[in-house]
């Protein structure tokens, strides 16, 4: 069965979920963003992509070995509440760097 859609991923994204796909410019376009806007939009990336790699590096994510699809959910949910404990732990200790989950299982 072939889905054609005249619509673009961003006003399906919409439609059917209140999500809005934002992306930056190009840096050969003419319109830019402002810096500050810019420099969100970096920080934000930043902080998904140290996420997914974390999910993938230390908390093995891609890797479930799950037989069924209640177990790989359970799996994942697991692995992502882990991952979240340790960022809630690392923040109610005051680590600026909440995000550098590491240092809760190996001390400098």
């Amino acid at each position: 069965m072939e889905v054609v859609s005249t619509l673009t991923t961003a006003e399906e994204l919409w439609q059917y979920n209140p999500i809005r796909l934002l992306t930056k410019p190009r840096k050969n376009q003419k319109k830019q963003l402002p810096e500050h806007t810019r420099r969100l939009y970096d920080s934000v990336r930043h902080m998904i992509e140290t996420v997914n790699s974390q999910l993938e590096a230390q908390f093995s994510i891609e890797t479930t070995r799950a037989h069924t699809l209640w177990g790989l959910c359970a799996r994942l949910y697991t692995k992502m509440t882990a991952h979240t404990l340790c960022i809630c732990i690392n923040r109610l200790l005051g680590v600026p760097d909440y995000l550098k989950i590491k240092r809760l299982a190996f001390h400098n």
